[in-house]
């Protein structure tokens, strides 16, 4: 029951993200806030966000698709916005924080950020493997958007 209420703030929160730069485009979003948008050849990695003295940047792998990167792009903006002091690698080493959660919450972020809109969802999805093909995600990813419109 307690992550359905974090769930809840997370898009809820996403919800106010939309409403303060006036887009769910999170490459939009980046520009406004001034976090550079990278792409670089990552090999199996398909992002990750800094940030360091000069800045905030979020740097994509320069061989992902349009959509694909949208989504990681979105996934990389919500680390800055919920997690923006935190150091994953002193996280992964130093701590017991547990990076499941962060990791679903940015998810949750992402997907929310990108399909605002639960009509338009439920108007052309009733399953979790609907709502994977329609918003072109992962299966994982929908189930976390499907929590809040009850596919």
């Amino acid at each position: 029951m307690e992550s359905k209420v974090i769930f809840v703030d997370i898009k809820e929160f996403a919800q106010k993200t939309i409403q303060r730069f006036g887009t769910h485009d999170p490459f939009d979003i980046c520009n406004q806030l001034g976090i550079v948008i990278l792409y670089l050849p990552l090999g199996r990695m398909r992002g990750y966000c800094y940030s360091n003295e000069n800045g905030k940047a979020v740097v994509l792998h320069d061989g992902l698709a349009e959509h694909e990167a949208r989504v990681v792009c979105a996934h990389e903006l919500g680390h800055v916005l919920l997690h923006p002091n935190l150091n994953r690698i002193y996280l992964d080493t130093s701590t017991f924080v547990c990076e499941r959660k962060l990791e679903n919450e940015v998810n949750a972020f992402a997907v929310c950020l990108l399909f605002p809109d639960d009509n338009e969802l439920l108007e052309n999805c009733s399953t979790i493997s609907e709502l994977s093909i329609y918003m072109g995600v992962r299966l994982e990813l929908a189930q976390l958007r499907s929590m809040y419109i009850g596919v």
